[in-house]
């Protein structure tokens, strides 16, 4: 059962996860169902292999950003679940900043940082995984101070504060990653800003 507590912003009382509160972040495991799954993966293996498309050199260490455009249409009904999920947890109604697909390779590793605005809230969604033997962590130091590791299984979303809590992941030992980054404002935008530059719906 969810523990809600009341908060203020300004004005206005809203009411927020217990954890998130006294955290910053906040982990939802299956989050998406398989079936919900299924066509995001076989669009990101699509697009990732298929050679007449990619422009992708597979270097260890290194990451790359795949075209976000082939996935408008099965963006939007996510990003409108994870929208729902904030409003629930967070108790902030927002609108998309940023739409970003990245494949993490063997070697990779994300330095500790904190998120620039406009991307205020931001949600790491896990997509799928080729070759790695476990999951591979994203750290944390909350509001509290505390350092926290999060294991995420496929379908699994790490919803966060990203300019006020620290994160990062360490190396990755596997083969390819594959990650759904999505941001989030409470400022009402038209349209979000995609990773390659293309529009939602273009």
């Amino acid at each position: 059962m969810d523990t809600l507590v009341n908060i203020m912003v300004g004005r206005k009382k809203y009411l927020m996860d217990k954890f998130f509160k006294e955290n910053g972040y906040l982990c939802i495991k299956n989050a998406f169902s398989r079936e919900e799954l299924n066509p995001i993966i076989e669009l990101t293996l699509a697009t990732h292999w298929n050679p007449q498309k990619r422009k992708l050199k597979l270097l260890k260490g290194d990451s790359a950003d795949l075209p976000l455009y082939p996935f408008s249409s099965n963006i939007i009904p996510i990003s409108n679940k994870i929208e729902n999920i904030f409003k629930k947890k967070v108790g902030v109604y927002l609108t998309p900043t940023m739409f970003q697909l990245r494949a993490y390779f063997n070697g990779s590793s994300l330095e500790k940082h904190y998120d620039k605005k406009p991307f205020y809230y931001n949600c790491s969604f896990h997509i799928s995984n080729v070759n790695s033997k476990s999951p591979w962590p994203l750290h944390f130091i909350g509001l509290n101070g505390k350092e926290f590791e999060i294991l995420q299984n496929p379908g699994d979303i790490v919803i966060y504060d990203g300019v006020k809590v620290e994160h990062w992941r360490d190396k990755f030992d596997g083969g390819i990653w594959y990650q759904l980054l999505l941001a989030y404002d409470e400022k009402k935008r038209t349209k979000p800003i995609i990773f390659n530059k293309k529009t939602l719906g273009k």
